[in-house]
């Protein structure tokens, strides 16, 4: 014989509460007793699950900056609400050999879709990228779309023997760009390479000293080019790239065919892309997730090497 029963809680259910049913049951003079119980379960929270997105961030409103202060736009949904981002920068490093560096994080700080930034006061490229999370603690995950870069120039640069400085940027088909380096002192050259090649120079000027070196083209195809100051000597230069490209970042396209060259001394030019191919597009690769908790450890010491103010009783 089965004894079922509904139950509904006079209040709220914060415990586990188990409730007993009796039911006492007379038949030809006879008396007995069936019971049975079941267990009030509190209702379980309502929990998010779903990690926001990040649709795009951009570095002020092109790729060419001469001064390291910009605002990042940022653009990410959730299905709450987004609450928290947290921002990372890295500079394309050529010593000792070209590689993404981290320079500085924000921390987590309030979202917000328009941010202002300085970057690290170094010329060349920088990226930056942003994770966001909400209030459950839900992160997002750090793809293109929330990475961008941008080109610092500025005034009196310097660059080593043999030392290079590289430069992207973000260019349409059909740009007429113009880059000029004017060396001040000592002698240095550009190059450029076109989107999706990493073989020989699309572009270059090697004049002697500091006989000014400019490159002019029609971008064949849109995507990433790459501008890179190369010392033949320590140097120091400015340099100047118009249009000023971008503000997005990720169009690639393989390049065919060799540019102009601009040569007016005795000099050997670099056969090949010295920096990306070592670097790779973007620091994707090598972003690690940060976390929202910090952890503390404790401290643990040999008594034998306290120092002596340290109390130990």
């Amino acid at each position: 014989m089965d004894l079922a029963f509904a139950v509904t809680p006079a209040g709220t259910v914060l415990l586990p509460t188990p409730v007993i049913n009796v039911a006492t049951i007379t038949a030809d003079g006879d008396t007995f007793q069936r019971r049975t119980g079941i267990v009030l379960l509190p209702t379980p929270p309502v929990t998010d699950t779903v990690s926001p997105v990040v649709h795009s961030l951009t570095i002020d409103e092109q790729d060419v900056l001469t001064s390291p202060t910009v605002t990042l736009h940022i653009s990410a949904t959730d299905n709450v609400a987004v609450t928290e981002m947290y921002l990372q920068e890295w500079f394309l490093a050529t010593k000792p050999f070209p590689h993404w560096a981290v320079v500085q994080t924000s921390g987590w700080v309030p979202y917000q879709e328009h941010y202002s930034w300085t970057l690290t006061s170094e010329s060349g490229t920088h990226f930056v990228g942003v994770w966001v999370a909400d209030a459950e603690g839900n992160l997002s995950r750090l793809d293109r779309k929330g990475l961008d870069y941008a080109s610092l120039l500025l005034p009196g640069e310097s660059v080593d023997r043999g030392g290079l400085v590289p430069y992207l940027v973000h260019y349409n088909a059909g740009d007429a760009v113009v880059a000029t380096l004017t060396t001040l002192s000592g002698d240095a050259d550009l190059y450029v390479w076109f989107p999706g090649n990493f073989g020989w120079p699309d572009e270059y000027s090697i004049n002697p000293g500091t006989v000014t070196d400019t490159v002019s083209f029609t971008a064949p195809k849109a995507g990433t080019y790459l501008f890179l100051v190369h010392g033949w000597e320590a140097s120091t230069y400015d340099l100047s790239i118009a249009p000023g490209g971008g503000p997005r970042a990720w169009a690639a396209a393989a390049s065919t065919s060799r540019g102009s060259v601009s040569v007016n001394a005795v000099k050997t030019p670099l056969t090949a892309d010295p920096v990306l191919t070592w670097s790779g597009l973007d620091p994707l690769s090598e972003a690690q997730t940060p976390s929202q908790y910090t952890v503390y450890l404790p401290l643990v010491m040999n008594q034998a090497t306290m120092p002596s103010f340290w109390p130990t009783d």
